[in-house]
């Protein structure tokens, strides 16, 4: 069982849903020696920070920043060394977070696995396409690449802090920051429930730009791994035209020389996007 925690719960117009998450919460870490639960309310049009009981600290923000942004917010806040972010939309139940702080053995992140995601038929093979993705240019198996319910160590995500996003994509990018960098994650399973409301969800769009938000996150975290594949693959591509434009007798120089040019570019470029940042580090 953990020891210390400090839970982050982003809020926006949830008022249906925050007074029974708070209450189930506060509960549920009367067992944690140290703990604090903290509500950052991004700026709710429903009255949701008029139901946050006393106990609980509460930071508004001025203006509607974003679910990262908040969540960026409560880390600069939080007191204690492991930190907890949850949603506030009802789908995690108090015994998902239950499962993570008995089963939280010391590990840089610990991310609920979610059990019988309600996907449509359209979402199930994008989700696949994407943490497959995520999963090749990260080196390690993902089970849930944004899970919204998880914890971590304060120190380890500080490292990051400055690349963090201000959107949705906060869990995408922690766990692609987290894994290409050698930190231990895990994943637990945890139940999950079904959310409310119609999904915003845009097919072509949204799968366009998880795909983009992982290429630059490797790319900025492990250049090497995207880079030096793609200089192979045009080296590669080079010697197929020379052979082939062999075979037909007519040597396309030109064509092969602008490839090899390309790959080769493509090769100095890694190792000076890797010089760059193991200086930074």
């Amino acid at each position: 069982m953990i020891n210390e925690i400090s839970l982050i719960i982003p809020v926006f117009n949830e008022r249906e849903t925050l007074p029974g998450l708070l209450k189930s919460l506060g509960e549920l870490l009367a067992d944690v020696p140290k703990s604090e639960i903290i509500v950052i309310n991004d700026a709710s049009t429903d009255g949701s920070e008029t139901l946050v009981p006393d106990s609980v600290r509460l930071i508004n923000s001025v203006k509607q920043s974003g679910y990262g942004a908040s969540i960026k917010k409560g880390l600069h806040h939080a007191e204690f060394s492991k930190i907890c972010i949850i949603d506030a939309d009802g789908t995690y139940p108090p015994e998902a977070l239950r499962t993570l702080l008995e089963k939280y053995n010391g590990e840089d992140m610990l991310v609920g696995k979610r059990e019988n995601i309600d996907l449509s038929p359209l979402r199930k093979p994008v989700k696949w396409v994407i943490n497959k993705f995520a999963g090749f240019l990260t080196g390690e198996k993902i089970p849930d690449l944004n899970s919204g319910l998880r914890i971590f160590k304060k120190t380890q995500a500080m490292k990051f802090f400055s690349y963090f996003p201000d959107g949705f994509s906060f869990t995408t990018t922690i766990t692609t920051a987290f894994l290409t960098n050698g930190m231990t994650v895990n994943y637990e399973i945890i139940p999950y429930l079904k959310r409310t409301g119609k999904s915003s969800f845009r097919p072509f769009a949204d799968t366009r730009d998880m795909l983009l938000l992982i290429i630059r996150n490797t790319l900025y975290f492990n250049p090497l791994k995207v880079l030096l594949p793609l200089g192979a693959f045009f080296m590669l591509l080079a010697v197929a035209v020379l052979a082939v434009s062999w075979r037909m007798g007519e040597i396309l120089d030109a064509t092969v020389s602008v490839l090899v040019s390309v790959s080769v570019q493509i090769f100095v470029l890694a190792f000076i996007a890797d010089v760059v940042k193991q200086n930074k580090e």
